[in-house]
């Protein structure tokens, strides 16, 4: 079986005040640039699909994202469809949850009794990648979930865009772990 390497990632809160501190991350950004999370739980198949399908990674391949399953999915009450905006027109996704496993069983970065909020995707439209935004973005997230949560992790197959890993590591994110899964393309 033809397998894939992901890239598991994490910050921790006390990181993200430094970064802000040392001037890393931004809390303010450009009034055009806006996230605008959905009700938990309450998004649907119909309204999630199509947004992945805009995706050319082939996420809609993947196991997860097989209709039974992420409907399932989508009605968790952990679970968060967040539209990302520019000029309020929707120009990517993202989907946050309830870490599905508790990193610290697989990597034991987070420490117990550590709450985690975990980004499962998270893509911008083909037409608005590469404008410069996906930092503001990925800001935008820190400041919202660090106002509940000690650790945001997300991980990133090497099918993504190709520049990503070098991408994290720029914005001094933490590299926590690889592991290798059956490639979904196949």
């Amino acid at each position: 079986m033809a397998t894939i390497k992901r890239y598991h990632w994490a910050i921790n809160k006390s990181e993200y005040l430094t970064g802000l501190a040392n001037d890393n991350f931004k809390d303010t950004w450009s009034d055009d640039l806006s996230i605008a999370p959905q009700k938990p739980g309450k998004s649907t198949y119909e309204e999630f699909y199509p947004m992945l399908k805009r995706i050319p990674w082939m996420w809609e391949r993947k196991e997860i994202n097989q209709e039974s399953r992420l409907r399932t999915r989508l009605s968790r009450p952990g679970t968060q469809l967040v539209h990302l905006k520019a000029n309020d027109a929707v120009i990517g996704f993202a989907l946050l949850a309830d870490p599905r496993i508790p990193l610290t069983k697989k990597f034991g970065y987070a420490a117990d009794n550590k709450r985690v909020k975990e980004i499962e995707d998270l893509a911008l439209f083909p037409d608005e990648a590469g404008k410069g935004r996906g930092t503001a973005y990925f800001e935008m997230f820190f400041k919202m979930l660090f106002e509940e949560y000690d650790v945001v992790y997300w991980s990133q197959s090497e099918t993504n865009h190709p520049g990503l890993y070098a991408y994290y590591e720029r914005m001094g994110m933490n590299h926590i772990g690889t592991t290798e899964e059956p490639d979904f393309r196949v």
